[in-house]
């Protein structure tokens, strides 16, 4: 009797440590998984982010090339754009804090930290800070909800007027961007209040 229940305890434990080497490799392969699929995502963004401002100092002639291969470009950009806007569309609130972080330095040091030599008035870079902080603000929603047409396509608008912008060096283009975010942000809150509204006016 005393061998029996011996070798059921030892067959338990022996149960026991497979499952937890079970468990064990099977979170190595999801935390490998997750690795991989980030470094993906980072490689995937940098990709359109090459095409996007590439493709639009082409066909501004900020730089010399072919128009049509940077159309091209921005055609690549913008369709890998809108097949993943449900993802990035989430996340893109913080990258707009975090820009205008960065703006904030640009006004305390007078210059972009990247380039010493290109000089940056106070005035534009706290009106960038405050455009960037405003649009993180407007597209902070996207993270707790599922986009609809409206939202993705002020979601574009905005990153075509900030490319556009940038190679410009034009707020006021970038400013479109802004108020495209706005006017989706208003929309939504009507149809908001209109649908938890039980008396709607008539």
């Amino acid at each position: 009797m005393l061998r029996s229940q011996s070798r059921y305890y030892w067959d338990a434990l022996v149960r026991h440590e497979k499952e937890r080497m079970r468990i064990i490799r099977k979170s190595s392969k999801q935390e490998a998984l997750h690795a991989l699929t980030f470094a993906g995502w980072v490689l995937l963004t940098l990709f359109v982010l090459y095409l996007l401002f590439w493709g639009t100092a082409v066909v501004l002639s900020v730089v010399p090339g072919s128009k049509p291969a940077g159309g091209l470009a921005l055609t690549v950009a913008t369709m890998i754009l809108l097949i993943t806007i449900q993802r990035w569309g989430r996340q893109v609130w913080g990258l707009l804090f975090l820009a205008a972080l960065n703006a904030l330095l640009f006004a305390a040091t007078g210059y972009l930290p990247s380039s010493p030599s290109l000089r940056i008035s106070r005035v534009e870079a706290l009106t960038l800070a405050g455009l960037f902080a405003l649009s993180g603000f407007l597209a902070r929603r996207y993270n707790d909800s599922r986009l609809n047409s409206l939202d993705k396509t002020a979601l574009l608008l905005f990153v075509g007027s900030f490319s556009f912008g940038w190679m410009l060096n034009s707020l006021p283009v970038l400013a479109i961007g802004v108020a495209g975010l706005g006017f989706a942000w208003a929309y939504n809150r009507i149809q908001n209040r209109r649908n938890h509204d039980p008396n709607p006016a008539l």
